[in-house]
């Protein structure tokens, strides 16, 4: 979809701000109310806006652990592993990917001692490799053109 450099400014403040005002953001992009207000919600339409919502610290509620699973598990599986992901609170993100193995998930945990259980689980179904991580120095959270 292109936009046009507007709609990137409007993108821009909500992605810094998702809690913004429309009139301030009508104020920084020198449009009015009513035209900002249409724009974000044709943004919101088209799915480029899908939703907003509170960043939170993990690790400030006692999952400061993040540990990510590569499972090798034969299609036939995918529903039923899916099915299990999203009954347990550790899994955040499980994605489907091309080249070695099925799925990467990215799962936060309080501690070591609970990953094993987690690779218990996963373990059913297939080959997993796990890799805890020992810092991000670099997330990305904002989309520019």
């Amino acid at each position: 979809m292109q936009l046009d450099t507007i709609s990137w400014k409007i993108l821009a403040q909500l992605q810094q701000d998702g809690r913004a005002s429309y009139a301030s953001i009508a104020r920084s992009v020198s449009m009015s109310l009513p035209a900002v207000t249409e724009r974000i919600k044709r943004l919101e339409e088209q799915g480029i806006i899908k939703g907003y919502r509170a960043i939170i610290d993990e690790s400030k509620l006692g999952r400061g652990l993040t540990v990510f699973i590569h499972l090798s598990t034969p299609a036939s599986r995918y529903k039923d592993l899916l099915s299990q992901a999203e009954q347990l609170d550790a899994i955040r993100e499980c994605h489907h990917i091309a080249g070695e193995g099925s799925f990467i998930i990215r799962a936060l945990i309080s501690s070591v001692q609970e990953l094993e259980p987690l690779i218990e689980v996963l373990s059913e179904f297939g080959e997993t490799k796990s890799s805890i991580v020992l810092s991000s120095p670099l997330l990305k959270t904002t989309v520019s053109p």
